[in-house]
Formats: structure tokens, C-alpha cells, sequence
């Protein structure tokens, strides 16, 4: 997305990330910035996420097809700042395309937890490795099987 922001830049296609490049510089330009730029109005900002959108319900179908999983979780300081924007997108694109049963199943959902969440996922990983003697800070001990 920030490519595309500075492409447009580049182009004179949007005066709000143009202004915002000006004061930050085009290298610092992030998907906060254009997602700032969507509510403000620019229909180039508007447009980029439009894409982004689209980009992210495609990715939730394939999700769904290929782990059928019951639940996604999606956090993050975009999912944060665009709420039903991004999601309702996602699960109209899953309920319309995805396999019915996985579907009918999964429900996809904003992270309740925020910046914690990545935290909270890794949690249950870290207790079951505790007491397995190979895991030592993420590689196998050295007199395991596989030498």
C-alpha cells in the first residue's frame, strides 16, 4: 500500500498524501497515512485501500479453503482504524466464494485483545514447549536424532 501511496504521490494523484509526504517524507509514508487520507476524504486514499480490501477478503477466502479454520482473529493498527471496513468485505467475499462447508463454519472476527495479541497467541506455544527437552530458545538440542 505505502507503494502505491508513493506512486501516487509521484503522479500528483492525491493533495492529502502529497501534503503528509511533505511534512514526513515520501519514504515514511505508511498505511496509517492513507487510511487518514480515506477519512479525510482523497479518493486516491480511498481507492488504495479499496484495493487493499479486496486484496484481504481474496486472502480470508483462501484462508478459509485451505486451513478451514472456525475462527480468524484479525488485529493490528489497520484492522484497528478501518472495523467493519475491512471485515465486512472479508466475510461477504468468504460467504460468497469460499467451499460451503468451511464457510458456514469460520466467523471472522476483530482481535478483542489489540496490541496484545500477538502476546496472547504465543502464549500457549511458549507453555507447551516448556518442558520438551529438544526446544532450547527455538532450536532442536544438539544430540537430537537428526544430529
Amino acid at each position: 500500500m505505502a507503494r502505491t501511496a508513493r506512486a501516487a504521490i509521484a503522479e500528483g494523484a492525491s493533495p492529502f498524501l502529497a501534503a503528509r509526504a511533505a511534512l514526513k517524507g515520501i519514504d515514511a509514508i505508511e498505511a496509517r497515512d492513507i487510511a487518514e487520507g480515506e477519512d479525510a476524504g482523497d479518493p486516491m486514499c480511498h481507492a488504495i485501500f479499496e484495493k487493499g480490501r479486496r486484496a484481504f477478503a481474496v486472502a480470508c477466502v483462501g484462508f478459509v479453503d485451505a486451513l478451514n479454520p472456525t475462527r480468524i482473529v484479525v488485529g493490528g493498527a489497520i484492522s484497528d482504524a478501518q472495523g467493519e471496513r475491512l471485515l465486512g468485505p472479508a466475510r461477504a467475499e468468504v460467504a460468497a466464494t469460499a467451499f460451503r462447508t468451511p464457510r458456514d463454519r469460520v466467523h471472522i472476527v476483530h482481535a478483542e485483545l489489540g496490541a496484545d495479541v500477538g502476546l496472547a497467541g504465543g502464549h500457549p506455544l511458549v507453555i507447551a514447549r516448556l518442558g520438551d527437552p529438544a526446544w532450547r530458545g527455538g532450536r532442536a538440542n544438539s544430540n537430537s536424532a537428526n544430529g
